[in-house]
């Protein structure tokens, strides 16, 4: 597949791929690209409209399995998220914190999902308060049309995901995803562990 290279306020996104029908599966491999050197460029809103990037610098095996590690600029943050026949999974998340390893990986996804999917995983990490399993909840809520600073995109699957105490139900994250076909994700906001933020796209380059 060529490289695409969009530039902040160029629109010309739509036919990256095919809709989906509404009703149709899709195919969460092409909603997330995961290949070295892929990289989406940000504006966090929420966040004094601080930019970063996000960036795949590297192929990593995971319980023997192809996984990809994506820095974030500026920072220490790095994740490493899957894409592949077990579905979008997160793995690993390093912060100012920390390195937090989940086991078995947070699933987003399913390989190929529809409308009202829902994914759910207690990994072995736990609340450091309450010693306590947290539960992830990540739902397909709908496609939809996003237009962020990078273009307007279609058909984008939102994922609402939702992170609380498997215990207590104390609520830790709220937040959507965008993903594009083709692109990767265009917007994300909500909160995580008390911090907001509303990260838009506006550039990309992805192989």
């Amino acid at each position: 597949m060529k490289t695409i290279r969009i530039l902040a306020g160029i629109t010309l996104v739509s036919s990256l791929m095919a809709a989906p029908a509404l009703a149709q599966e899709v195919d969460m491999a092409s909603y997330l690209p995961l290949k070295v050197n892929n990289t989406w460029h940000y504006v966090d809103t929420a966040g004094g409209n601080a930019e970063f990037d996000l960036k795949v610098s590297e192929q990593v095996a995971v319980s023997g399995a192809a996984a990809f590690k994506t820095l974030k600029t500026g920072s220490p943050d790095w994740d490493i998220m899957s894409n592949d026949a077990a579905g979008l999974r997160l793995h690993k998340r390093n912060d100012k914190n920390g390195t937090i390893d989940w086991a078995p990986g947070v699933k987003f996804a399913a390989p190929r999902a529809k409308v009202g999917d829902v994914q759910t995983t207690t990994p072995n990490f736990t609340n450091p308060a309450t010693g306590n399993k947290m539960l992830w909840t990540a739902k397909f809520e709908k496609l939809t049309d996003v237009t962020v600073p990078a273009g307007t995109f279609k058909s984008c699957v939102q994922l609402r995901i939702t992170i609380q105490d498997s215990v207590l139900g104390t609520k830790f994250a709220n937040f959507d995803m965008f993903l594009a076909p083709g692109v990767g994700i265009v917007k994300r906001q909500g909160q995580f562990f008390g911090v907001f933020f509303a990260q838009l796209l506006q550039r990309f380059s992805v192989l």
